[in-house]
């Protein structure tokens, strides 16, 4: 069962990927973490507004057709190498380091995965200077960081820059039998090592089952699951 949390009821629907976990802890911890209330219209059953309230996100579990691969950071890596190496247009869009902090908000500068890539592209400046494959997979993982911010981007590229690149990542990790990518920032940088987060985009496999909305109960549980997890170290 994939589960993901979000302020979107079809949030899982005409998308070309999402995230998801099927980590018991990890679903308890996003919920614990990031499902707060906020103002949004309320509908009826029939699709009529009935006004404003403030409303947490919906759970949205999906089942899957059959079963899909999540490639690993190694394996995603691997294909955003040859990527690099043969795709002039996807060369461009990774080394530009312009472009990819145009994806990230000020605060978001004191990012790990930022800094360290950061550090790599200001080397890869240098005409004379040859990435390592060490370096290549510390740029991917910048890249696996941004995948989802299709709105924004700079001016001259809009919205459909990353949206462009991430397909043909996507396009790549198919043909290599896979489903799914690590989310990287969550397993490695995150704070809270999340134990199965990945991004899903072979969505001809995924089948709505189960949607509703959080409620405040459920959080408090959340939270309690949160905080036997950090005591026991899992």
């Amino acid at each position: 069962m994939l589960s993901t949390l979000s302020y979107d009821l079809n949030r899982t629907k005409d998308t070309d990927m999402f995230y998801a976990t099927t980590d018991f802890f990890d679903k308890h911890q996003y919920n614990a973490l990031f499902n707060k209330k906020v103002p949004q219209t309320v509908y009826d059953e029939n699709g009529n507004s009935l006004g404003s309230g403030y409303c947490m996100k919906y759970c949205i579990n999906n089942k899957l057709a059959q079963d899909i691969k999540v490639a690993s950071e190694d394996s995603g890596a691997e294909i955003f190498q040859n990527l690099y190496k043969n795709d002039r247009d996807f060369y461009n869009f990774v080394t530009d380091k312009d472009r990819m902090e145009s994806y990230f908000v000020s605060e978001k500068y004191r990012f790990k995965g930022y800094r360290e890539a950061k550090d790599v592209l200001d080397r890869m400046k240098d005409k004379n200077y040859t990435p390592t494959g060490d370096d290549l997979q510390t740029v991917y993982r910048m890249f696996n960081y941004v995948i989802p911010y299709d709105g924004s981007g700079n001016d001259t590229q809009g919205e459909k820059d990353i949206y462009t690149q991430r397909t043909k990542f996507f396009n790549a990790c198919k043909k290599a039998g896979y489903g799914a990518v690590l989310d990287t920032n969550d397993a490695i940088y995150g704070g809270f090592k999340a134990k199965s987060p990945m991004i899903v985009f072979d969505m001809e496999n995924v089948i709505s089952d189960k949607t509703y909305r959080t409620k405040t109960s459920e959080q408090k549980f959340s939270d309690l699951v949160l905080v036997g997890r950090k005591m026991l170290g899992l």
